[in-house]
């Protein structure tokens, strides 16, 4: 009587356990996809961020050696799904509507940034004039300035 009692209870708890998984994600969705370069090669470490655009509350993922992200369990709503990697052109989609059991897939193909280079100078007036010849000695009693012109003649 005590086996049949265990076989019953052990019944009971595998037939019950399929229907809390279905329970526990109940009212759920998922977006998931592949990040690829403009060779078509899966991109790793993409951030892939979604924003529910009702509430602002974002959920980030990374993408996989090969380039793939899941995002499991999501709530039903509207979502802006943006993926960010350094060296690439960030790319954004916008009205993405998640409804209840579903499993959005999306894939992108990022292309590679332009290289933006900001050079800044600074100057300094320079040391040397060169607007005007001129020769100057130093003695010890007193300087001396000779002013010569193009044309040979002192201009001082």
């Amino acid at each position: 009587m005590l086996r049949r009692i265990a076989h019953v209870g052990v019944f009971a708890v595998l037939l019950g356990y399929p229907l809390t998984t279905v329970w526990a994600q109940a009212g759920r969705a998922a977006i998931n996809g592949t990040v690829f370069d403009q060779a078509k090669a899966g991109l790793p470490g993409v951030t892939v961020t979604a924003t529910d655009q009702a509430t602002g509350v974002t959920r980030d993922a990374v993408t996989s050696p090969q380039g793939r992200f899941v995002m499991p369990t999501m709530e039903p709503g509207t979502y802006t799904l943006r993926v960010d990697l350094p060296g690439f052109q960030a790319q954004t989609r916008g009205g993405l509507v998640l409804q209840v059991g579903q499993e959005l897939s999306l894939d992108f193909t990022l292309q590679i940034a332009s290289v933006a280079e900001t050079v800044t100078v600074t100057g300094a007036a320079p040391i040397v004039e060169v607007t005007a010849s001129r020769l100057g000695r130093t003695s010890r009693r007193r300087t001396s300035t000779i002013c010569r012109r193009r044309d040979g003649r002192s201009s001082c």
